[in-house]
């Protein structure tokens, strides 16, 4: 489609279908890249960092929080969650992020982050400032 001229086509049928899912695996390296080389005030001291699968005992589920860095002496830890969406990050976001991070056994001070191409609802910003979760935009990754 592309080399006989017809590139909006393939844009349309190739490209844009697949784009937000392909974005979002980039969007969740860029929030580990600016944790890693960006963001000079951590609360912890940088021992591991990757996503954490596990499983909800609960609710039966296959859980998988997006970026875990654990400190030095792995009993404290930031949880991240990365939303590439074009909608507001809601209150809901954080619930569930602190809830999973309450499956990972170990740690006993949790520090969450939350990433969000578009922003925030004020509800979440709000519950946000009352639990010190730190709200981060695409925005402020390259700040």
């Amino acid at each position: 489609s592309i080399t006989s001229g017809r590139i909006e086509s393939a844009y349309k049928k190739g490209v844009e279908p697949y784009l937000s899912g392909y974005m979002g695996r980039v969007f969740e390296d860029m929030c580990r890249d600016y944790l890693l080389f960006r963001c000079e005030n951590l609360p912890i001291d940088i021992g591991d960092i990757g996503q954490w699968w596990g499983n909800d005992p609960v609710e039966k589920r296959q859980v998988q929080i997006d970026i875990v860095i654990t400190s030095t002496d792995g009993k404290s830890a930031i949880f991240g969650e990365c939303k590439y969406k074009n909608e507001l990050m809601d209150i809901d976001v954080f619930d569930e992020l602190e809830y999973e991070s309450k499956l990972v056994s170990g740690i006993n001070n949790r520090f969450y982050y939350l990433f969000s191409k578009t922003g925030f609802t004020e509800r979440l910003k709000a519950k946000a400032i009352e639990n010190g979760a730190k709200l981060v935009t695409l925005g402020d990754l390259y700040v």
